[in-house]
């Protein structure tokens, strides 16, 4: 019988793998559950991103010249104050994307609701919203491996980054989102305008509940 330590969640230690081999030998364990934990298609796979936090995200390199990080209140100019962008997400250097959440912050009976109210929401129920910069992070991941875990494993197709408030060079306040495109067989990524309405379909990456 497989290890209870290794059942209850930690990843398998090089002893344990030649035990299993072991096992697979005597008949124990079939080839078959052997080549899944391989593949990774079991419960001990590593799922975290790693976040490079020494280079800041920049949207006028990312998304172009102009583009900004909205700063102080939605209701002046975005161009002075403080950034808009959750602290406690640009603080994090790793997320275990099998721990996450995904939030659309609908009430019964609602089917859409503005970004902006979205956002609203979202920090009236203490949410820790992921960041723009850990978008760019899971695009650049080899073999984009998290976020096809995500596709696969949970059915996500898109998700919103409403940790950061992007301004555009017109002066709207946008978020990031990233999509699985079919056609192309990757992730990709876009922006939305905040005053457009978000249903069932349009969540927000939520790294932590309140």
């Amino acid at each position: 019988m497989a290890n209870k330590i290794v059942i209850e969640g930690s990843g398998p230690s090089a002893l344990q793998m030649k035990e299993f081999w072991g096992q697979v030998g005597l008949g124990i364990i079939n080839g078959e559950i052997m080549q899944a934990i391989i593949e990774h298609q079991n419960p001990w796979a590593i799922h975290t991103l790693i976040v490079d936090r020494s280079v800041p995200f920049d949207p006028s390199k990312f998304i172009s010249p102009g583009w900004t990080i909205w700063k102080g209140p939605k209701i002046d100019d975005g161009l002075i104050g403080e950034e808009e962008q959750g602290r406690r997400s640009l603080a994090l250097t790793e997320v275990d994307f099998s721990k996450v959440f995904f939030e659309t912050c609908l009430y019964p009976g609602e089917t859409e609701i503005s970004g902006e109210e979205k956002i609203i929401r979202h920090v009236a129920l203490n949410h820790l919203c992921a960041d723009a910069k850990i978008g760019p992070e899971l695009l650049r991941e080899k073999g984009q491996k998290i976020l096809m875990y995500l596709l696969k494993e949970k059915g996500i197709e898109y998700f919103e980054l409403p940790g950061t408030i992007l301004r555009s060079r017109r002066g709207h306040r946008y978020t990031l989102y990233l999509y699985w495109a079919p056609r192309e067989r990757q992730w990709g990524w876009s922006y939305e305008w905040l005053d457009r309405k978000r249903g069932a379909d349009r969540p927000s990456l939520v790294l932590e509940k309140g």
